[in-house]
């Protein structure tokens, strides 16, 4: 539903009964699927990957810097914030939070103190 909601806002397209009215750039962050999956599913949805719609895979990340997307590091939250803000970024998803953040108890409200953004 995340990404079909952020396709739409992307494109001032539809998604199931909701219709965007703007065309406002979206990032969607992966935290959990599969590069190739993704990719499928965005271009089985909309046909091609829209212009105002960046993609940020975990996958990727990982074979290209060997790193893992922790939202709970604050340089992960910066180059995220960063990036919004080069690209005008105006809807952030982050699917799924659980996967981007590691280390914390999700059941305890106070252990998720450092992943604010």
């Amino acid at each position: 539903m995340n990404l079909g909601l952020g396709l739409a806002i992307s494109t001032k397209g539809s998604f199931g009964p909701y219709k965007s009215e703007v065309t406002w750039p979206v990032l969607y962050v992966d935290g959990e699927m599969p590069f190739d999956v993704m990719r499928q599913r965005i271009t089985a949805l909309r046909g091609s990957i829209p212009e105002n719609f960046h993609f940020l895979s975990h996958e990727i990340l990982f074979r290209r810097e060997e790193a893992t997307l922790n939202l709970t590091n604050f340089g992960a939250q910066k180059a995220l914030i960063d990036f919004c803000l080069s690209k005008g970024i105006r809807v952030l998803i982050l699917d799924n939070l659980s996967c981007l953040v590691t280390g914390l108890k999700e059941n305890d409200a106070d252990a998720w103190e450092p992943a604010k953004l």
